[in-house]
């Protein structure tokens, strides 16, 4: 169950893949959407994006999951939707999410 304060609201502006809107660095706090956690950093790239949790999650489930190069980092890549989302390996915390292979 998420808490209200949790949520964005649905007046913010999403950008999608071949339209992209610019968020300035650090316009998010951290917050948890459902059981995770998302840094401020994954919050901007979903809503520069257009990413939903949903797509976050499918990725974390049923990617292709790697430890990364940065020490501490889980890659995990969804072929199909060519999605990457990096995690934090010991909290499961979302650090970024994009489009393509992220290399680290």
């Amino acid at each position: 169950m998420t808490d209200a304060d949790d949520l964005i609201p649905t007046p913010t502006p999403v950008g999608r893949k071949s339209f992209p809107i610019k968020v300035i660095p650090g316009s998010n706090s951290p917050r948890s959407i459902g059981e995770r956690v998302y840094s401020g950093h994954a919050i901007d790239r979903i809503q520069e994006r257009g990413f939903t949790p949903s797509v976050v999650e499918n990725t974390i489930q049923s990617g292709q999951s790697i430890h990364g190069k940065i020490p501490g980092t889980t890659s995990h890549y969804d072929p199909v939707n060519n999605v990457t989302v990096i995690t934090d390996t010991d909290s499961g915390r979302v650090i970024t999410i994009g489009h393509g292979q992220i290399k680290q």
